[in-house]
């Protein structure tokens, strides 16, 4: 056999270099996290709350065409630019966009109200929050691989056809 065409040793070794910086990379953004939060005490009054939209391909119409439809969800901004965005998402699919721009808008002033009433705890581990892309051009942008993470992240996605 042709020792040219056996990459099976070649493959299970760059899937193990594939693992150990994704579990390093893992590794870092928890330290990341751990850093921040005990460097800079969180403050809710530091944080930027806003109503967001993103585009997405709906299902097909009788057409056969995929019509752009709208996601509108509660967006969270750091001061040094990282984001969260609420896991509660809006959509045009079923209601106007009027309808779902105002869902929105509600769930914003809940969170607000929360702020207000000193009862929430921040979108970091929260279950009703996840990270999203970072601030172009920010501080946490530069800090972090974000061109990279976020590239690999969307690469994941659409191998898992999201």
């Amino acid at each position: 056999m042709n020792d040219d065409f056996d990459n099976t040793h070649d493959d299970a070794e760059m899937f193990e270099r594939l693992q150990l910086d994704r579990d390093r990379s893992v590794e870092l953004e928890a330290q990341r996290d751990a850093d921040e939060m005990a460097a800079e005490p969180y403050d809710p009054w530091t944080v930027t709350l806003d109503v967001w939209s993103d585009v997405f391909a709906g299902p097909v119409n009788e057409d056969g065409e995929r019509p752009d439809e709208l996601a509108f969800y509660v967006r969270a901004t750091f001061p040094n630019g990282r984001r969260f965005a609420h896991v509660a998402t809006f959509t045009t699919l079923n209601q106007t966009c009027k309808e779902a721009e105002a869902k929105a808008q509600k769930l914003l002033y809940r969170v607000t109200r929360a702020i207000t009433r000193d009862e929430w705890n921040g979108p970091v581990n929260s279950p009703h929050w996840t990270e999203t892309y970072p601030e172009y051009g920010s501080a946490y942008y530069q800090s972090s691989d974000a061109e990279a993470e976020w590239a690999a992240q969307e690469r994941r996605m659409d191998q898992e056809g999201r």
